[in-house]
């Protein structure tokens, strides 16, 4: 019986990501570069040059489509960065020390990740800045959070005051609900009040991309935190740097790297038993985004469980769970004695479908039980009220019992992060959206459950 795979599950992981990303996301990548990038860098003629060397006489320019150059040359060097991946790992196998393959495997990846992820995003930053053409960002993700900064820098609530006036308003041409209500909860703002400081000091604009790009990377060194097989840390780390429907919208903005960093943060203390500063990354994941604060009750049983203390005794685990409620309670409380009702309608009825300039069903992309009702004409269209919450409720309450009595006979880090992502899957799926960085966010974890669980 042979003992050794003919090729790592690395590379295997790195060809699905390959074909999944040259297949399924390049064109979308490249839309803004489409419609708009090109004839914004004709303003910096030197970022023309030195990113974009082709005009309309180039021979890959065909159809008008002046992007088409640059789109054939990133998948070109993917493909041919692949195949040194896979020389490297099958030639590899008869070495003698692996560290000079480990080393150009490691070179490889951080070229793909150029290739497909920075590049694209520093290119689409210093396009939108030339006009400025904030049709090249996300709307939320991006422009609305630097907008709360910005309010907040100069004394206001952002949960209370509009956001009429500034590029969010007319973005893209169509009216957008999003002036009225700022929907991610405060740490999604708060964290990046310094670096707001640091990046317009030096660079005389802001733009909240280049933080994703930091966190993005120090998610990557992250994740080597979660395995100790230097092919594990390979696989964890490709896979949560280039996950296709996680780069499907990162380029434009959408924040869901923020509470990523945050939860593999608290993943890896978790892992080393580190309670009280893991609870406390967990906590500041679900301070950002509301989706992340499921992973608590998950963690919150491990917690309890490994540490021997029960609920019968609430003194004792309302202490052990201080990181938790300490910490959103620091973050959220000063926005909600501001302004109650402007906190609960922004960041939980805008979503849910309370409001009248709620976000609309599905709205435009959506993965979840909301196209049933739409394609089946069950519902007019997709601004009606609709009581999705009493699905959730019937539905995702039984399988979070379920799911946490499973965890007593299996408490592991791997089962809390994997349970987490079925049980947010559920929930979100029976949402009013579920659009595609959702999912992103949500599938994150199973692959990474599933290699942890084997050294856990």
């Amino acid at each position: 019986m042979r003992s050794k795979r003919l090729v790592g599950l690395d590379s295997v992981l790195l060809l699905v990501l390959v074909i999944a990303n040259l297949g399924m996301n390049l064109d979308h990548f490249y839309t803004p570069l489409d419609s708009g990038v090109y004839h914004a860098l004709d303003e910096l003629p030197h970022w023309r040059k030195l990113l974009l060397p082709v005009n309309a006489g180039n021979p890959l320019v065909f159809l008008g489509r002046t992007a088409m150059p640059w789109k054939l040359m990133t998948r070109s060097l993917t493909v041919l960065l692949l195949l040194s991946y896979l020389i490297a790992d099958l030639l590899g196998k008869q070495s003698r020390s692996p560290r000079p393959v480990l080393a150009v495997k490691w070179i490889v990846i951080s070229l793909i990740g150029c290739l497909l992820l920075v590049i694209p995003t520093a290119v689409t930053i210093s396009a939108r800045w030339t006009g400025p053409h904030h049709e090249l960002a996300h709307d939320g993700g991006t422009i609305q959070v630097e907008e709360a900064i910005k309010l907040l820098l100069r004394g206001h609530n952002p949960y209370f005051s509009t956001y009429e006036g500034t590029p969010l308003e007319n973005w893209r041409g169509f009216i957008n609900t999003a002036v009225y209500h700022y929907p991610y909860l405060p740490f999604s703002f708060l964290q990046f009040v310094p670096f707001y400081g640091i990046v317009h000091g030096v660079l005389g604009f802001y733009d909240q991309r280049i933080a994703h790009l930091c966190l993005w990377l120090g998610a990557g060194i992250l994740s080597l935190f979660l395995v100790n097989d230097p092919q594990r840390r390979l696989a964890v780390v490709m896979w949560v740097t280039l996950n296709p429907l996680f780069l499907h919208d990162f380029v434009l903005g959408t924040n869901d790297v923020v509470p990523m960093f945050w939860l593999l943060a608290g993943w890896a203390l978790l892992l080393r038993k580190r309670w009280n500063w893991a609870l406390l990354c967990l906590a500041l994941g679900g301070a950002t985004k509301q989706m992340a604060l499921l992973v608590l009750p998950f963690a919150i049983a491990l917690m309890l469980r490994e540490r021997g203390i029960s609920w019968r005794k609430p003194d004792a685990a309302l202490l052990a769970l201080a990181p938790v409620w300490v910490t959103l309670l620091i973050i959220c409380a000063p926005f909600f004695i501001s302004a109650p009702a402007a906190l609960i309608e922004d960041t939980l009825l805008y979503s849910s479908g309370g409001l009248p300039t709620s976000y609309p069903i599905q709205g435009a992309h959506g993965y979840g039980a909301g196209t049933f009702l739409l394609f089946f004409k069950l519902i007019p269209n997709g601004s009606v009220r609709f009581p999705f919450w009493i699905f959730q409720v019937l539905l995702c309450g039984p399988l979070a019992i379920a799911l946490l009595v499973r965890q007593r006979r299996e408490p592991s880090t791997a089962y809390v992060f994997a349970a987490f992502s079925v049980f947010l899957l559920a929930f979100m799926f029976l949402a009013r959206y579920l659009h595609g960085n959702f999912l992103g966010f949500i599938l994150t974890w199973i692959p990474l459950a599933y290699v942890v669980h084997e050294e856990e």
